[in-house]
């Protein structure tokens, strides 16, 4: 039980990264910065390499490690898409073309939130990799609940099917993107 608690336990790089994230929502309450939205998401869902050792012998630094499988499966499923969809599910009810048009907007909302989010926490670009994982995550799970109609052999086969690509998927995209990344 020991050895399980320590794995949860968070590291000095994610509690440095923690108090960081506070310092600037602290000041951006305080107005000493811009949106404290954009600062609260900014670099909390991108994809990282925990830094090694300065250096090594001989003044070269060694590779990153990347960090823990886990972590970007968790930062590359849209979770706040997921909670989102069956609430847009009962506002639409059967009517197809509202359904659609939440899904987008959903969709939208993703892009968004993960554009800030994957940013570097100076700022800089979006990882457009990660945000087109998420996006094909959700699409992929609202299909899955026949958010875009059902396959020849009706919402059961639909359902199987569609969650067993999503589950593929989602499992092993967060391998291939660690593994081509390095």
């Amino acid at each position: 039980m020991t050895t399980f608690g320590a794995a949860l336990t968070p590291g000095d790089a994610a509690i440095s990264r923690y108090a960081t994230a506070v310092k600037r929502v602290v000041a951006a309450l305080e107005g000493e910065t811009t949106s404290p939205i954009r600062l609260a998401l900014r670099g909390t869902l991108r994809l990282r390499s925990t830094s090694a050792p300065a250096s090594v012998r001989g003044g070269r630094r060694p590779a990153p490690v990347p960090e823990p499988y886990y972590a970007s499966l968790v930062k590359l499923f849209p979770v706040e898409a997921v909670t989102l969809y069956p609430l847009a599910l009962g506002i639409a009810g059967s009517d197809v073309v509202i359904r659609l048009i939440l899904i987008g907007i959903i969709t939208l909302f993703v892009v968004a939130l993960r554009w800030f989010g994957t940013q570097e926490e100076s700022g800089g670009e979006a990882d457009v990799l990660a945000i087109a994982v998420s996006v094909i995550s959700f699409e992929l799970y609202a299909a899955s609940l026949g958010g875009f109609g059902y396959l020849p052999g009706g919402p059961e086969q639909t359902r199987q099917f569609l969650a067993f690509i999503t589950i593929m998927w989602v499992a092993l995209v967060p391998f291939v993107l660690r593994r081509a990344r390095r």
